[in-house]
């Protein structure tokens, strides 16, 4: 049976409400480059082309059951609402390195901000029947501010409660983009972007029928594609049900880490092992696989590349089917051969790139002695599901706590 072409993270929870919500983001990705005239062009006209595509009305007062975002260089745009009467923002939406939601204050200075942007909207608590001030301060990447708490709405039926940040200096990143703010769905990292802010998806989780996130991506090389974002539920239309558990591993900078024991190859039938004790990180923006050196004999051995110095590039038989499978053991910690390994298969259908312009395939891995993580690309996304499932009820405390990845296998 053949995998559909996706990857996923879900969040899966013990716990639940007397009533369903679901909520779905779609997105469609395009990839420009700033400094081009086509950018300039986006930043001029971005929110003229949200406020279109999603209707003028639901700009204005509050996002709907689906929403259909705009990624840009790798940045996923969605509409959503904060306050009562609802105030409408445009914000980029992070799945993978942010976990919090941050405004613009409608005090804020924003003389740091370029004039080739359109308007910002920004937050006027003022205006809000459920604001709450929570009269302490952050600081973040994106700006320092004061801490709020108000009703956050994602489409009809995600509604809930949340303390965010409101921003009274802007950073660079909001000065020279035209979003609104930032809306993070990332589970919580050491090296987190803000502090003193809480996790979004830790309290969305009550208002929630499942405390699940779904994200699907099916995104080319060049940035390109589609991706769809659901909230309160598994997406079983997008990937199939034969998981893998593995302990997910805790880093400073990736949500989405495992442990790898060790690799198996079997090449004219002969079965070759390689110990590893490494971890993987999931990289959905990366062009190319970044591996240990140790593995560049088997991705080579496996594709039967050829190096090709006046290109650079290990060319190919874009015929991947020819090539063999490299089996990851993973979830068994320092252990090569605990029965606690499970395995993933990784095909050629993950490394294995067609050069256009130049007519060959090639292997869109990088090597050196100076890494020592597996870093997986953007094909890898394409071709596996990964979920996060998590614990609750620590301390007496309803908290999303991650602690088991679930990977899905790409058949072909």
């Amino acid at each position: 049976m053949t995998f559909l072409t996706s990857f996923c993270f879900v969040l899966l929870g013990l716990f639940s409400v007397s009533q369903a919500v679901v909520h779905t983001i779609t997105t469609v990705n395009h990839k420009l480059y700033p400094g081009s005239p086509e950018y300039s062009h986006y930043y001029k006209r971005h929110q003229a082309q949200l406020k279109k595509r999603i209707g003028l009305q639901a700009y204005r007062s509050r996002s709907q059951g689906i929403l259909t975002t705009e990624n840009v260089y790798f940045s996923s745009v969605a509409n959503i609402s904060v306050g009562t009467p609802a105030q409408t923002f445009i914000v980029e939406t992070d799945f993978f390195w942010n976990e919090n939601l941050i405004l613009i204050d409608s005090k804020a200075n924003l003389s740091s901000v370029s004039q080739d942007l359109p308007a910002k909207n920004t937050f006027s608590s003022s205006q809000s029947s459920t604001f709450t001030d929570l009269s302490n301060n952050f600081t973040s990447w994106f700006g320092n501010g004061h801490l709020a708490n108000d009703i956050l709405t994602l489409g009809d039926n995600v509604i809930s409660k949340v303390d965010f940040g409101l921003l009274d200096t802007v950073g660079s990143f909001l000065s020279y983009f035209s979003f609104d703010g930032l809306l993070g769905l990332a589970p919580s990292i050491s090296n987190s972007a803000s502090s003193n802010l809480t996790s979004v998806l830790n309290q969305l989780a009550t208002a929630l029928d499942e405390p699940v996130i779904t994200i699907w991506t099916n995104n080319n090389r060049s940035g390109n594609g589609s991706s769809a974002a659901t909230v309160g539920a598994v997406d079983s239309e997008n990937c199939e049900s034969n998981w893998i558990y593995v302990p997910r591993v805790e880093t400073d900078y990736s949500s989405y880490s495992f442990h790898v024991s060790s690799v198996e190859m079997t090449l004219n039938e002969n079965k070759q092992t390689l110990g590893l004790n490494k971890t993987i990180i999931i990289d959905q923006y990366a062009s190319s696989m970044y591996l240990p050196a140790s593995l560049e004999p088997w991705l080579v051995n496996a594709t039967y590349a050829v190096y090709d110095s006046d290109s650079g590039y290990y060319k190919v038989d874009c015929d991947t089917s020819k090539a063999a499978k490299l089996v990851f053991n993973i979830g068994g910690e320092s252990n090569t051969t605990s029965t606690a390994n499970k395995q993933l298969v990784i095909s050629a259908a993950d490394y294995v790139v067609y050069k256009k312009s130049s007519d060959f395939c090639y292997l869109a891995a990088h090597f050196s002695k100076y890494i020592h993580v597996l870093e997986t690309n953007i094909q890898f996304m394409k071709n596996h599901c990964l979920a996060l499932t998590s614990e609750t009820r620590l301390s007496g405390s309803l908290i999303l706590k991650l602690r088991l990845l679930m990977l899905n296998n790409f058949n072909k």
